[in-house]
């Protein structure tokens, strides 16, 4: 997996320059999440994910403007 920090500079005249990635450190890295496992990102990601999924549902149980008009 890789890291989701881009490593390198950016100027704003000239765009990134030498922006890569790099292989994950794992345990190591400030951003890893010792209690899922993963890069703290891809907990961000899936908790957005279940939270999404959540109000969707909560959505389809809502009644429809059209069921109260006559």
């Amino acid at each position: 997996m890789k890291c989701p920090l881009r490593y390198g500079i950016e100027l704003p005249q000239l765009g990134p320059l030498n922006a890569t990635t790099k292989d994950c450190l794992n345990e190591e890295c400030a951003w890893w999440d010792p209690r899922w496992g993963w890069c703290i990102e891809q907990t961000k990601a899936h908790a957005l994910h279940t939270i999404a999924t959540e109000l969707w549902k909560i959505r389809q149980k809502m009644p429809h403007v059209e069921q109260f008009k006559r």
